[in-house]
């Protein structure tokens, strides 16, 4: 049995990517909690949900009573309702018959714009209004919440190549 390392300087770059790519994922998967809707139920894992919150909410109380913080735990809050939210509409679908793929993204709320008619075929409203419409968000916070700001734009942008990253 390989002897478990004990600093961050000794491990292979393989495992610090790894770990680096996993934590990026938590601003993507709160972004897509509030951004998209029918998610599928696998993505929805309470886990995930907790620990999500749990980390933005971690990184808010750091920032203390700034306006970082105080927009990080309020954005914490929400992915939690939102995620809890979606998955108990998913269970109540499964209830009903209705089976749609568990690992499914979601779909963009922008969808329903009617001058994207002919993007939304191959989820690029998915792939590029989704993360531009987030940026424009952070960018409007970036001025009064620097953090939260490049928190938000960063989670979008995670999601832009319409893949999860949690299979």
């Amino acid at each position: 049995m390989e002897p478990q390392r004990s600093t961050w300087d000794e491990l292979p770059l393989k495992e610090k990517l790894d770990t680096i790519q996993a934590l990026a994922l938590i601003p993507a998967v709160g972004a897509m909690l509030l951004f998209r809707r029918d998610i599928g139920c696998r993505m929805l894992n309470p886990a995930w949900l907790v620990t999500v919150s749990v980390a933005t909410g971690a990184v808010g109380f750091a920032a203390g009573e700034t306006p970082d913080g105080i927009v990080l735990i309020a954005y914490a809050f929400a992915i939690l309702v939102a995620g809890f939210t979606q998955r108990i509409r998913r269970l109540r679908e499964f209830r009903r018959g209705e089976s749609p793929h568990t690992y499914y993204l979601g779909t963009s709320d922008l969808e329903a714009l009617p001058f994207l008619g002919s993007l939304r075929r191959n989820r690029r409203v998915e792939r590029f209004f989704d993360p531009l419409c987030c940026i424009v968000a952070g960018l409007a916070v970036f001025d009064f919440a620097p953090f939260s700001g490049m928190w938000l734009s960063r989670g979008r942008c995670m999601c832009a190549n319409g893949t999860s990253g949690l299979t």
